[in-house]
């Protein structure tokens, strides 16, 4: 297990979430192979549906892949311990900043390229899922849920299993 990977990914995860995929991917599953990239956004799914930080349990699951429980741990640590600490700086920090400080204008700066982060990550689990008209017609449905009735996320992914099972199920 290459440790330094995983603190690399703890220490520029900006935007944490769908954000830090790319980089999750680059370094775990093009570089070290924990899993084959065909296989990426089927753990994307399983880890955004367990409760918790998306970046943690992604990293807590590689970790696991890699080097059973410590490797877990690991991930846990590599994922969390970056972020506390530069967290508690920023916070310290933020207490003095007026509208005009560097922390405040460098932060207004990073908003894009975490949005930017994310719709990189978008666009490759999209690619890797919409594999026939069902899933695309998930896709939609779930994005229209998401954005016009305003309902839980965990929900609409539970609803999409659901309807995936049903479906197949009907299907055999």
């Amino acid at each position: 297990m290459d440790w330094l990977r995983y603190i690399k990914i703890g220490l520029l995860g900006f935007g944490g979430g769908t954000a830090i995929l790319p980089l999750v991917e680059r370094e775990l599953v093009v570089g070290l192979h924990v899993i084959p990239p065909e296989k990426f956004a089927e753990i994307v799914a399983v880890c955004a549906m367990v409760p918790g930080a998306l970046a943690a349990n992604l990293l807590m699951f590689m970790g696991y892949l890699q080097l059973s429980i410590p490797g877990m741990f690991g991930g846990l640590v590599a994922a969390v311990l970056p972020g506390a600490v530069c967290s508690y700086f920023t916070a310290r920090s933020s207490r003095r900043a007026g509208p005009d400080s560097i922390l405040t204008r460098t932060l207004m700066f990073l908003k894009p390229a975490v949005a930017a982060l994310a719709v990189c990550a978008a666009i490759g689990i999209w690619r890797q899922s919409i594999s026939d008209w069902m899933t695309l017609v998930l896709a939609v449905l779930a994005l229209g849920a998401l954005k016009l009735t305003h309902l839980n996320p965990a929900l609409v992914v539970a609803l999409a299993g659901s309807t995936t099972l049903l479906f197949s199920y009907l299907r055999s």
